[in-house]
């Protein structure tokens, strides 16, 4: 069979549209590829594909991938994504709808924020001394509003401080489209602790199934027909291993020079 001209120029046209999805879709097999991430690079698209002047698919396609994203951005998980994202979220940023949507999404980083609280009831020695020394320090304020009259706030949960970090992402410089989002919340984990916990959960919310596609392609290897007695313990944590292996040269050093201690204490006993 011969394709004639029209069907060539088919081929050219078809080709030429899904070119910039394709590209997209191969970058969000990456390991780690958050969601703020992804709706950069589908903008990026979706642009690409509307400069397509008198391409026949240009129109449809860029229709369904806008409709699409619309529907992504009714998810409160994506938007934060894009809250916590300072190339995206910046003063003057006209990515958020309304001041009533920025507010929504501040009251759901806070509410994720109590949540992981509430999951690490542990209390450490520092925290302790930290509110020992607040409450001796009401004493003394009480005593002087006693004295002097006045109040004073004397909050220890850090609330407002919390609610004043959220609002000040408003706030930032804007960042360029290779800027690091992750280490930048990687390096807040002390001065921004509670933001960070926030950070280190909604970036981490995968953009698409492949993280876990990979994990099946992975137990399939593990749990062969000459592998089926691993135990419910043994076989998850070998699958840990088998998912994490671009860390292994990095802890295996520390492990040998562990190991080494191990053995010389034993033999100084």
């Amino acid at each position: 069979m011969c394709l004639g001209k029209d069907d060539w120029r088919f081929i050219r046209d078809y080709v030429d549209a899904t070119r910039p999805l394709y590209h997209c879709t191969k970058v969000m097999q990456a390991d780690h590829y958050p969601l703020s991430q992804f709706y950069i690079d589908w903008l990026v698209a979706i642009q690409e594909v509307s400069m397509l002047k008198g391409n026949p698919f240009s129109n449809a396609l860029v229709s369904t991938c806008t409709n699409r994203l619309e529907r992504l951005r009714n998810n409160m998980a994506f938007k934060a994504s894009l809250y916590l994202d300072p190339r995206l979220n910046f003063l003057d940023s006209t990515v958020f709808e309304s001041t009533n949507e920025k507010a929504e999404i501040q009251n759901f980083i806070a509410d994720t924020w109590k949540r992981i609280r509430s999951l690490s009831p542990v209390v450490s020695s520092d925290e302790k001394e930290h509110t020992n020394a607040f409450d001796f320090n009401d004493k003394v304020d009480d005593i002087l509003n006693k004295m002097f009259g006045g109040t004073f706030n004397t909050s220890s949960d850090n609330s407002s401080t919390f609610y004043n970090q959220i609002r000040a992402l408003d706030t930032q410089d804007r960042q360029p489209h290779t800027f690091n989002v992750w280490k930048q919340w990687v390096a807040r984990k002390y001065t921004h602790p509670e933001l960070h916990s926030v950070a280190m959960v909604v970036l981490t919310t995968p953009s698409s199934q492949v993280s876990v596609e990979r994990a099946f392609s992975a137990l399939a290897i593990i749990l062969s027909d000459q592998r089926t007695g691993l135990g419910a313990e043994t076989l998850p944590n070998i699958l840990l291993v088998k998912l994490n292996k671009d860390l292994s040269d990095k802890v295996m050093s520390d492990l040998y020079i562990w190991n080494d201690t191990i053995t010389e204490m034993n033999s100084n006993n």
